[in-house]
């Protein structure tokens, strides 16, 4: 959606980082072969009815992405993807909730979502508390990506917590 909307996020790096992630919890290329022609349209897209055409192959590719991480990786780390989806997307949401048009649909159920996930799963306190501050941060009134920086650090707190 990124180009959409005069975002200052490159949509491509950010669709290949989820691949990353994908590719991290076990899927091989086949699965994220779709995601990445989304990428490739991105990176060509030239116009506004260009990127839109995207949405299309984006979603469709998207329906399927729980079941193919859940049948590649163990309940625990279904959890931390969720955690790190659910982030994400509060961020995204966040940020273009103000600049376009239904931009805020869903928000507050995916802050919602968020945070009662984050006090229902087992966290340490600390990452506990910034995961339900983060769900309750205010809108990026600027797209100034505020919303995208706190959750790439989020993303890193997590995964040194996994790693050590």
């Amino acid at each position: 959606m990124a180009p959409l909307f005069g975002s200052p996020f490159d949509p491509a790096h950010l669709l290949t980082e989820f691949i990353e992630s994908l590719l991290a919890v076990g899927l091989d290329e086949e699965d994220v072969a779709p995601f990445r022609k989304v990428v490739d349209g991105f990176v060509r897209a030239t116009c506004w009815d260009e990127a839109v055409a995207l949405l299309t192959a984006y979603n469709a590719a998207m329906w399927n992405v729980d079941t193919l991480v859940r049948g590649h990786c163990t309940a625990g780390r279904f959890t931390w993807f969720t955690l790190g989806q659910l982030v994400f997307q509060v961020a995204y949401q966040g940020t273009y909730a103000l600049a376009s048009p239904g931009g805020d649909s869903g928000l507050s159920d995916q802050r919602d979502m968020l945070f009662h996930f984050a006090d229902g799963v087992e966290l340490p306190a600390t990452l506990r508390s910034e995961l339900q501050r983060f769900a309750r941060m205010p809108a990026d009134t600027a797209m100034d990506g505020h919303l995208v920086d706190e959750a790439r650090r989020l993303a890193r707190v997590v995964h040194n917590l996994l790693t050590t």
